[in-house]
């Protein structure tokens, strides 16, 4: 390794550990009111400054490859030529660069696709990172806290609101700082399994990480994320097999197969009248109400047939605010108002990833994730942010996957791929091949 590839991975701790400390805690100066665009701007800020280090360090010697490129680096790389073709066949190109307010644009998409292939390349997978991460969850969490209990630490809510206030005085929920509750269970549901496996991994002081991971499981039941609740037992169900071997695989699998079948039968039988479950219930009975899951729905209805008029092209990167037109309203009798909420995401990403970019956009990003977990693994060193990812994955069938979160996610996703803390650089992002 020469003076300039071990730049280049100088460059990386900092940039990781600027995005694992500062990124989740970083809320600008308008609080909630524009905390989208504070985010925005430093994840920007930090990548630009980050990707210039590299590109100086990359004419001065080092190299962009030790190896062949792997499955994960060509669909990435297809991915983000895709979300360029979307872009130039759109009807609304004039948005697609930065997006239609949501700044979830091509260039936000590049600018994910660039922190994995990045921290894949140049990372290492040290604990000193999940101890950052569990400072930031800790600090973010305490903010949560302590609006759950009626304060405003920080001064989030704009025209003296309050935590409380949620669904009276304005639509949706807020807390800590990541801000919607929605997103905020990405970033939680990223980070307990994170927390947790590498607490029981290393014990020692490390045990000291199950204290943000258990304040982010109050968190998310205070905020009523219950897509959370999904994600963190779907997570298990897909990591406890890939962890144990032979026999152990099997009993595991079993156990599992026994488990998921409890659980259907008890939804499918549940007797309640409202709720989560019974909304559950009513879909394995064919019933699908568009006011279930919070509208989600209706609004996945609407989303289809906008996929269905594109279905190839999709409308380009970050045009979903551009096309998806819906209003719900709601009656308040506590205040005599009526709040409107207007949506603009496809409260999938899944289903977000084909509205934008059609269905082979879609498939290049589920080849990515099939890669990434599928990939073969002599050892469970890599588990702790693989489960992370694997959470959000699971969340993402509910959550908005804004840059408010989202880059967290593609961090860890390339952090999956990076040689354990101390190894020298023996693959590109996500080559295959046995270490030199």
């Amino acid at each position: 390794m020469n003076k300039a590839e071990k730049r280049c991975e100088w460059l990386t701790d900092k940039y990781i550990l600027c995005l694992l400390a500062l990124f989740p805690l970083f809320t600008g100066f308008h609080g909630y009111a524009n905390l989208t665009a504070a985010k925005f701007w430093l994840y920007t800020g930090a990548t630009a400054l980050w990707l210039l280090g590299l590109a100086v360090c990359l004419c001065t010697g080092a190299r962009l490859f030790v190896k062949k490129p792997g499955a994960f680096f060509c669909l990435t790389c297809a991915f983000l030529v895709w979300n360029l073709i979307s872009a130039a066949l759109s009807p609304w190109r004039e948005k697609t660069f930065l997006g239609a307010g949501r700044y979830d644009g091509f260039i936000t998409q590049l600018l994910y696709a660039l922190t994995a292939l990045g921290a894949a390349r140049w990372g290492r997978r040290k604990v000193l990172y999940v101890r950052v991460f569990g400072a930031s969850v800790f600090l973010c969490c305490t903010v949560a806290l302590r609006q759950i209990a009626g304060g405003d630490p920080l001064g989030l809510y704009p025209n003296g609101w309050r935590f409380a206030d949620a669904g009276t005085l304005y639509s949706g929920m807020y807390l800590g700082t990541v801000g919607n509750t929605l997103i905020l269970g990405s970033v939680l549901s990223l980070a307990v399994p994170v927390l947790v496996y590498t607490a029981v991994k290393k014990r020692g002081y490390d045990l000291l990480l199950l204290l943000p991971a258990t304040m982010a499981l109050y968190v998310l039941y205070r905020s009523e994320c219950s897509s959370a609740w999904v994600a963190l037992p779907g997570s298990c169900a897909l990591m406890l097999p890939k962890l144990a071997r032979g026999r152990r695989r099997t009993a595991v699998l079993a156990a599992e197969a026994a488990l998921l079948a409890a659980a259907v039968l008890a939804v499918y039988f549940y007797p309640g009248r409202n709720g989560t479950l019974y909304e559950a219930s009513r879909l394995l009975h064919g019933e699908a109400d568009g006011s279930f899951g919070s509208h989600r729905v209706e609004i996945w209805r609407e989303v289809c047939a906008l996929i269905a008029q594109r279905p190839v092209f999709g409308g380009g990167p970050g045009t979903a605010a551009a096309r998806l037109h819906i209003e719900f309203t709601r009656f308040v009798p506590e205040t005599g108002r009526t709040l409107g909420t207007y949506v603009t995401n496809a409260h999938n990403e899944y289903l977000g990833y084909a509205m934008n970019l059609g269905w082979p956009g879609l498939a290049l990003y589920l080849g990515m994730v099939g890669v990434t977990f599928f990939r073969p693994r002599k050892s469970g060193e890599d588990a702790a942010w693989l489960w992370g990812v694997a959470a959000y994955w699971i969340q993402a069938f509910f959550a908005l996957g804004l840059v408010v979160s989202a880059p967290l996610l593609w961090l860890a996703w390339g952090s999956a791929f990076a040689p354990e803390g101390g190894a020298s650089p023996v693959q590109d992002p996500a080559a295959h091949g046995k270490p030199r």
